[in-house]
């Protein structure tokens, strides 16, 4: 009996999931800088630490180590119940995609020049494969830095803020704002977004709880600033319950 409750333990062991995130903040831009975004990226890494997760983190990225995070953060999703991405920084939407900059974009000339781009949908793709469920954080509904360098040509598909999305079973995508609207990098260290998710993501509840938390939060702190702001969900969870925790 005792061998058996071993045997019970250890599979149990080797076969658990495993909780990991993805968590980047990018800064450096030449230009329209965000001096809080890799604050706001550190300081969420730390609260899912204290979680337990298996963090990817890294801060003002070029297209290159971007590429190279995801892969890693590949890696670690095969055996993943959990899955969390968190991203500070700029971001645009082209035609029908949802873009993240990498600091080292400065401009875009070409069609071509969208593969130094980072697609939103290509980490949706990475975080579906999750057992339980996945969820991420987006911050990046800043203005866009690179309007004035845009070729004329794609210039006519840029829209404003990020655009509403459709997500995969059990996945979970939040907007700093509303689709179509821009947010604040924030006066103190850490965005308006980010200063609420830091109060809320470790409470031992349901996260569509947390993000409506953040959410009331967010609305309430911005409601006499210059731009307002109402955090967005898109989402497809089911009847369960899904916890960050």
């Amino acid at each position: 009996m005792k061998k058996l409750l071993l045997f019970l333990i250890v599979f149990s062991f080797l076969n658990a999931g495993t909780k990991v995130a993805l968590v980047i903040g990018n800064g450096e831009y030449l230009n329209k800088p965000l001096p809080n975004a890799p604050k706001d990226a550190s300081d969420i890494s730390d609260k899912l630490k204290k979680l337990n997760y298996d963090v990817e983190f890294a801060q003002n990225v070029n297209t290159k180590k971007f590429g190279e995070m995801i892969n890693s953060f590949h890696k670690k999703m095969i055996n993943a119940d959990t899955a969390v991405v968190f991203y500070a920084g700029h971001g645009i939407q082209i035609g029908e995609e949802n873009y993240l900059l990498p600091i080292n974009v400065e401009s875009i000339s070409s069609y071509n020049d969208l593969n130094k781009l980072i697609k939103l949908s290509s980490l949706i793709e990475e975080v579906k494969s999750a057992k339980h469920f996945g969820v991420l954080f987006i911050d990046a509904c800043r203005d866009n830095p690179l309007k004035n360098n845009i070729d004329a040509s794609i210039r006519s598909s840029v829209s404003r803020g990020l655009g509403q999305i459709d997500t995969p079973s059990n996945i979970v995508v939040s907007f700093a704002t509303k689709a179509g609207q821009i947010t604040s990098d924030g006066e103190g260290t850490n965005s308006p977004y980010t200063n609420a998710l830091k109060k809320f993501i470790t409470n031992n509840e349901d996260i569509r709880f947390v993000i409506g938390k953040v959410k009331d939060n967010v609305i309430l702190s911005t409601k006499n600033n210059l731009i307002k702001q109402t955090p967005s969900m898109f989402g497809t969870l089911g009847g369960s319950q899904f916890c960050l925790t």
